[in-house]
């Protein structure tokens, strides 16, 4: 079996085929179409690569909560101890992917936002090479 990538389309210039709520799923094609292309909607493309958009939160409410609860428990340093934890960073990075079309040739990016399940998956396509896009 192939790898997979899940994601929803939140920028960019789409020019893939249109999908309920913006959700796709990008796999490996069949080694027949060569390296580095991926399928998404039963439709190829050249997968050119991606670059992650760090960016963080911190949940306010959470740090209170815990601040509250660790103040009460162990005093001032549990405050700080305590909201230091309750408000941990959530990862809410956006992807970058370039894509192109396998038979117009047509390069596009489109900006991500991939499920937690899949968020690490990116990382195991393998870019096109240049030389096999004919």
């Amino acid at each position: 079996m192939g790898k997979s990538f899940v994601f929803e389309v939140v920028g960019g210039t789409n020019y893939l085929p249109k999908a309920s709520l913006n959700l796709y799923k990008m796999e490996t094609a069949p080694k027949k179409y060569g390296e580095g292309v991926v399928k998404i909607k039963k439709k190829l493309y050249y997968y050119m690569g991606a670059h992650k958009e760090q960016s963080h939160t911190r949940s306010a409410g959470k740090a209170a909560a815990g601040a509250i609860v660790g103040g009460v428990l162990t005093g001032g340093v549990g405050a700080v101890v305590g909201a230091a934890i309750g408000g941990r960073k959530k990862d809410t990075s956006l992807f970058w992917i370039d894509l192109m079309d396998y038979e117009t040739k047509q390069e596009f990016s489109i900006q991500v936002k991939p499920t937690k399940q899949s968020r690490d998956k990116i990382a195991g396509f393998r870019v096109a090479n240049p030389n096999d896009i004919k």
